[in-house]
């Protein structure tokens, strides 16, 4: 799972390095600032894992990506990253790693 988590990381890196997103590194680091930053991570996790999740219930890429999910049937913590590696990788990793992309938080 960490090569393949790569293959979501180094795109969103790709973003941030050149200048994707609305914030810029050149500014103080700030309390009100990274608190903002943060508050924008955990909605864009949120959003992402929600729109990415729904649109893995779509018929087709259930049965081809994730069904393999769903095939874990004891009700645990260890069954969210038991996943097809690109589940993992667009919907797991995607959101984690969009959030600061898109920020250029500290």
């Amino acid at each position: 799972l960490l090569l393949f988590s790569w293959f979501a990381t180094i795109p969103a890196w790709q973003l941030q390095r050149r200048g994707g997103g609305s914030g810029a590194w050149d500014t103080p680091l700030s309390l009100p600032n990274e608190l903002a930053c943060f508050a924008v991570h955990v909605v864009t996790i949120d959003v992402w894992f929600y729109v990415t999740h729904r649109a893995l219930h779509l018929p087709l890429l259930y049965k081809w990506i994730h069904k393999f999910h769903h095939a874990f049937k004891a009700p645990a913590a260890i069954a969210c990253v038991y996943a097809n590696p690109i589940e993992f990788c667009v919907g797991n990793v995607g959101g984690v790693v969009l959030g600061p992309a898109l920020t250029r938080c500290h």
